[in-house]
């Protein structure tokens, strides 16, 4: 019968230690707190790039216009239920109107306008929707919703 080698034997499995493997844990959780600590002071401000090339800069005549839902306790010291730069509108029919015709001129005077329309949370949809309409009507295909606190 051939012997077999002893150093091919398998050995048996020992008992081993875990305590150098907590050890190099402990030192690597120490390492990246100081390495951390170290980055956040030295952190210096930098300014954003600016845009030099006129072809990457974004367009100029893209513009938004922001259409304000005047809260229900300002609509009568205010004149008016919707608020366009300097401009107030009322929700009447004829006020509408108006609303609708001057989003109209901007948005042929200046294709592709945004239209934001913001309002307070607690504010009925019911004072939103006529401007989503009158929005519509008047050909403007970006309209966004922006709903603030009563407060903001």
């Amino acid at each position: 019968m051939a012997r077999r080698s002893s150093r091919f034997r398998p050995r048996p499995i020992e008992d081993s230690s875990l305590t150098p493997l907590v050890d190099v844990t402990f030192l690597l959780i120490v390492f990246f707190v100081v390495v951390a600590h170290i980055s956040s002071n030295e952190r210096i401000p930098m300014p954003l790039a600016q845009i030099e090339d006129s072809e990457t800069a974004p367009d100029k005549l893209q513009r938004r216009l922001v259409i304000n839902v005047i809260p229900e306790s300002q609509r009568q010291s205010m004149r008016g239920d919707y608020l366009v730069g300097n401009n107030t509108f009322t929700a009447s029919g004829e006020g509408l109107a108006r609303l609708q015709d001057m989003l109209a001129i901007r948005q042929a005077s200046q294709p592709g306008v945004s239209a934001v329309v913001r309002a307070a949370r607690t504010e009925p949809y019911d004072m939103v929707h006529p401007i989503l309409e009158a929005c519509r009507n008047a050909g403007m295909t970006d309209v966004r919703l922006v709903t603030e606190d009563r407060d903001g």
